[in-house]
């Protein structure tokens, strides 16, 4: 099955969603633009460091809706009747932008280049799809219970070292996690051990051994974060932010940036709507430097703009991804592959758990 082919298929499965209700109609003249983004204390920071902004600046008012989680039935919808009920995918994912490009439902403008050039050339390809934050999940560990630092994914599977290991449940993290034990490079070398299936029972094979030792699968960034918090656990592989959220507040813990994987997140026009040169408005106001940089301190999620570091605290930046020196030793997530094989692995990985 080639992506073209899987993305045509998880259209039409998500195609029974039931699509929110109109909150108005973001195809008819006026200055306001609803964005659908991913809600809670992530609609407040965007309110306080983008949206709020940007309408003291152009008049433009700027109101968050909900979506699904998973928007690309509700993208396909208002892309075939062109009645939108947003104007703009707020906090798409890279491999979302991947799927509306090949659906066709993505609409395409034309950043400035001083813009488009201050991107990282790894997240700035994707047609149709705008970056304005990067994601980072990396191996996470409490120091004083660890007795020394960690180096590599393969140290969670060293009983030598003391702590309380957890893991997240589904299929990819932990495939790409346990091939990383296994001594699989990071990066492409693991995609293509997954082209066969000695590989994924490879990846299998691995986690076997862990199994045993993990005290709590995890199923939520925050419930990942309550176990650190609580220290009911001390080493984890979990999203970089949550745990510099963590080390903010007091608590000791370490981020082993060392074979992680880093993806964006950004904005997704749908395809036809007639706000789409406001949109552009939006997001080239939101990729101005100092406003990264302060999306970057409010989250703590990496910057997608290069020229922001310098604006950044240097507290702070010690812990956002794409500072360079943890940017480095990162590799992208290879988004069109788990785009193919995510349900793969997560139908795999739950029938090896109840094992």
């Amino acid at each position: 099955m080639n992506r073209r082919q899987f993305v045509k298929i998880a259209a039409l499965s998500g195609a029974t969603f039931p699509l929110p209700a109109i909150v108005g109609r973001a195809s008819a003249a006026g200055e306001t633009l609803y964005v659908a983004d991913a809600g809670g204390a992530y609609t407040e920071s965007y309110k306080k460091v983008i949206y709020t902004p940007f309408t003291a600046s152009t008049g433009i008012d700027v109101v968050p809706v909900v979506r699904p989680a998973q928007a690309l039935a509700q993208m396909k919808t208002m892309v075939e009747t062109q009645n939108y009920t947003f104007d703009v995918h707020g906090a798409a994912g890279l491999d979302e932008g991947v799927r509306y490009d090949a659906e066709g439902l993505s609409e395409r403008i034309e950043l400035p280049r001083s813009i488009y050039d201050d991107l990282p050339d790894s997240i700035r390809n994707v047609p149709g799809f705008y970056p304005d934050s990067v994601a980072a999940f990396a191996t996470v560990y409490r120091p004083l219970a660890t007795k020394r630092d960690l180096k590599r994914v393969a140290d969670i599977w060293d009983m030598s070292i003391p702590g309380v290991r957890s893991l997240r449940t589904g299929g990819r993290d932990n495939i790409e996690w346990a091939l990383r034990a296994d001594g699989v490079p990071a990066g492409p070398a693991i995609i293509n051990e997954l082209k066969t299936k000695a590989g994924w029972e490879r990846a299998f094979r691995k986690l076997d051994e862990i199994k045993p030792k993990i005290l709590t699968w995890w199923s939520t960034a925050p419930q990942s974060a309550q176990l650190l918090q609580a220290q009911e656990i001390d080493i984890t592989a979990t999203y970089a932010n949550r745990a510099a959220t963590l080390i903010r507040q007091g608590e000791n813990l370490k981020v082993l940036w060392n074979e992680g994987y880093y993806t964006a997140y950004g904005y997704v026009i749908p395809k036809g709507n007639p706000k789409v040169h406001l949109v552009q408005k939006l997001i080239e106001f939101s990729l101005d430097p100092k406003r990264q940089a302060a999306l970057a301190s409010e989250l703590m999620q990496g910057s997608a703009s290069k020229s922001a570091f310098e604006f950044i605290d240097k507290k702070v930046l010690e812990y956002v991804p794409t500072q360079p020196d943890n940017f480095k030793q990162m590799v992208p997530l290879d988004v069109a592959f788990w785009g193919e094989n995510l349900t793969k692995s997560n139908e795999l990985f739950n029938q090896w758990l109840v094992k």
